[in-house]
């Protein structure tokens, strides 16, 4: 439990800060902060879920981990174009920026985790 809060606080941190930044340098229109908001708190949320499950089913997917996450970064792609289509957030060829930032963002710290646990697990059957 304490390493999901532990990650969960570096995801916050690290969002928080580029979340920050972006909102001050972003132009005043009221639907790029929109989209800023819903592309931070979608990313946030999604990494929560997919780094939470992870840690609490380890055992079981240790094997599949890459797998895992390359199919959750279509999905996470797809499904954020998807509710694009369904708000009214505009085109989402000129929004891309948008949500770039923040999802490499998350991805950097998926990774981070990722490597550090693979790293760290014994795939020797033996044992």
């Amino acid at each position: 439990m304490t390493k999901i809060v532990k990650l969960g606080f570096a995801l916050a941190l690290v969002l928080g800060f580029a979340y920050l930044l972006e909102i001050y340098f972003a132009s005043g229109d009221e639907q790029v902060r929109k989209l800023i908001n819903f592309s931070y708190l979608y990313n946030f949320g999604f990494s929560a879920l997919l780094l939470s499950n992870y840690i609490i089913f380890k055992k079981q997917l240790i094997e599949f981990i890459g797998f895992i996450f390359l199919a959750a970064g279509v999905i996470r792609i797809g499904l954020f174009y998807f509710l694009l289509q369904q708000g009214d957030f505009g085109d989402f060829k000129e929004n891309f920026f948008l949500f770039f930032v923040p999802f490499i963002l998350c991805l950097g710290v998926e990774i981070l985790f990722l490597a550090r646990e693979l790293n760290r697990a014994n795939f020797n059957n033996n044992n």
